[in-house]
Order: C-alpha cells, then sequence, then structure tokens
C-alpha cells in the first residue's frame, strides 16, 4: 500500500503490465541518504480508496510478469544437462520480458542432473517447465532484482549477508511436520534491500546462545519488507531461511 500518490501516477497504473519501481531510502542510520530499489515489476492490478485524509493505493505486481506470461517451449530435450535447459528456458523468458528480466548463467548454480536418451519435454507456458524441473531436479528458480536466478537446494546463491545487533530484532528456529522437528529459521531485521532469496545469510549476535545455536550458514527462502514511510516501526525486513552444509 502506499499513500498520496499523484493524479498522474495513479492514472498510469490504470493501464495493464505497468512496470513499477519502488524505492527506498535510509533518513537516518548506517544508509542514511542511499536510495535502493525495493522492487522491480509488472503491474497486474490496482486499487485506490479514502482513509481518513489519506489516498491509499494498493498495487498488486509481480516481477517479470511480462516474460513469465508470453514465454512458450515445446521441445524435447535428450542427452542435455539439467542446467542447460533451465538456462534456455529462462533465455526464452527473458526474451519475452521487454528487458525487465536478465538471464546470465552465473545465476543458475548448483543445478546437478542430465537429461538421458529417454528424454524430457517442454510443454506450453516456460514458467511451468521450470517448475516440473525444478521438483524433479531439486532447484528453486525466481525472478529478483530483475535477474532470473535458479539455484540447487544445498547451494546458496552469489552473495552471503550477514546481519548482526543492532540491525537484527529477533530470530527463532523455524518447525515442521508433525514431529516439529526444527528445518530452518525465521528472523526479523531493519529494512535490508540487499537480503534477496536464494542467497547466503549469517547472523551474529551479542546473546552467546544464539550465536551457537544460530552458528550455521542459511539459504533464503523468502523475503518480506514491511515499509511504512508513517511509522520507523514498520520499516523492517521479515524472512525464513534453512541451513545449508557450507562452510
Amino acid at each position: 500500500m502506499i499513500c498520496n500518490l499523484s493524479p498522474d501516477t495513479r492514472s498510469s497504473l490504470e493501464r495493464g503490465k505497468t512496470k513499477i519501481k519502488i524505492e527506498t531510502c535510509w533518513r537516518d542510520g548506517p544508509r542514511g541518504g542511499d536510495w535502493e530499489e525495493a522492487f522491480f515489476g509488472n503491474l497486474m492490478s490496482s486499487q485506490t480508496y479514502r482513509s481518513g485524509t489519506d489516498l491509499v493505493t494498493t498495487i498488486f505486481a509481480i516481477p517479470g510478469l511480462d516474460g513469465l506470461s508470453r514465454a512458450n517451449k515445446n521441445k524435447m530435450y535428450k542427452s542435455i544437462s539439467v542446467k542447460d535447459v533451465v538456462n534456455e528456458l529462462a533465455q526464452e523468458v527473458a526474451s519475452k520480458s521487454n528487458g525487465s528480466v536478465t538471464c546470465d548463467q552465473k545465476n543458475c548454480q548448483g543445478i546437478e542432473g542430465k537429461i538421458g536418451e529417454e528424454g524430457w519435454g517442454a510443454t506450453g507456458e516456460c514458467k511451468n517447465s521450470l517448475n516440473r524441473l525444478s521438483y524433479q531436479y531439486g532447484f528453486s528458480w525466481s525472478i529478483t532484482d530483475k535477474q532470473f536466478r535458479a539455484t540447487g537446494d544445498k547451494t546458496k546463491g552469489n552473495k552471503v549477508t550477514t546481519i548482526q545487533d543492532p540491525e537484527l530484532i529477533d530470530i527463532n528456529p523455524r518447525f515442521s511436520g508433525n514431529l516439529q522437528w526444527v528445518t530452518g529459521i525465521s528472523w526479523t531485521c531493519q529494512y535490508n534491500a540487499a537480503l534477496l532469496p536464494h542467497d547466503g545469510i549469517r547472523f551474529k549476535s551479542s546473546i552467546p546462545e544464539n550465536n551457537q545455536r544460530y552458528g550455521d550458514t542459511y539459504k533464503i527462502i523468502e523475503v518480506t519488507h514491511d515499509i511504512d514511510s508513517h511509522s520507523s516501526q514498520s520499516f523492517i525486513t521479515s524472512g525464513s531461511a534453512y541451513a545449508i552444509p557450507m562452510g
């Protein structure tokens, strides 16, 4: 939700698949004055309503929507690495994205496996073919920061970010299943646009017990930015991650 957009901006949101870029800036603190891109994608819908003296606009947008909705591939692959198939499907998405998505092989990491002579067929929308491949061969993919990114389940992305006090607000174990096994962590910290899915994250706390308990390197699964220019208490990043076997 964004408050009090200009009439011209609200009018532009009425056009379908409009490109949306949201930038944020810390007024105070270590990154004060530096504008950071919080989101870039294509508009799906918007709605504006009045709340007191404010005009509040709700925006629903998806990164790379142009490419994801238009890219199709019908092809049988044989005797080829899974990584090469992923890259070809990703290139197709990028080619249909009107410049809103780029694809570079360096952003496809840790994808293992090879398609043999029995073959594997891509049919219809590339995003559905990528989903089928990811389930079968153990990797995840997304479009973040205008880039197609894919990493194997046991591989971090291009960078590891360390979050420490006072930036770190809260950290807790993440449980799953009937037996409530610890499968990862969830955290909250001060807003940090550099945290992206697939990348690595580490934590350093002033509490020794937390360093012992959460001393691993984790792979980010999901990130949520809560940005409210009307309240310093709602300028945070939260997310979840799981431990990966690396040094």
